[in-house]
């Protein structure tokens, strides 16, 4: 059915909203490879814009492209007042990281374990949205529980994710 506009001309009908709907989707996925606010946007539903971080962002862009060219990310160092979408920019990027380059190694450290652990759960729960599958290498002669899964997960392309505190995984 076509519905026409007060000036005579032919709106797109329902069908062909959602073939642009589903392009720009698509657009959008292959462009988060490269860009870490497109990806937040496509994979993060409550995902607000931080203008302020925009510095951040194209550092970790530059990070993911140094890491393809020659295999290895130099150092970033952050300073922002808490409260500023850090930890969330950063968790989307190890999420991306772990979607967009295969095998690759993150290791999420701070100062708790148990805050490790529950920001693992949101890159690892991130990483499943954003296609990444962490199913069945995690599992041993029981089923898999993705609760018992969180200092330590795989994904098929061989990357892992390591997490932990000052006190336990690293020391």
């Amino acid at each position: 059915m076509v519905v026409r506009a007060a000036d005579d001309t032919a709106a797109p009908d329902r069908a062909e909203l959602i073939l642009r709907a589903r392009a720009r989707l698509a657009l959008d996925k292959r462009r988060g490879a490269r860009d870490l606010r497109t990806f937040c946007r496509v994979y993060q539903p409550k995902y607000r814009d931080a203008p302020h971080l925009s510095h951040l962002d194209d550092a970790l862009d530059a990070s993911l492209e140094r890491l393809r060219q020659r295999g290895r990310v130099g150092i970033i160092v952050l300073e922002a007042p808490p409260r500023h979408f850090k930890t969330s920019r950063i968790m989307a990027h190890m999420a991306r990281l772990l979607r967009h380059v295969a095998g690759a190694s993150v290791a999420y450290c701070t100062y708790a374990g148990d805050i490790a652990k529950r920001r693992s759960r949101n890159v690892r729960d991130l990483a499943a949205r954003a296609g990444v599958w962490v199913g069945e290498l995690q599992t041993t002669a029981q089923r898999f529980d993705p609760s018992k899964s969180v200092s330590f997960w795989q994904t098929d392309s061989g990357g892992q994710f390591v997490a932990g505190g000052r006190h336990g995984q690293f020391v």
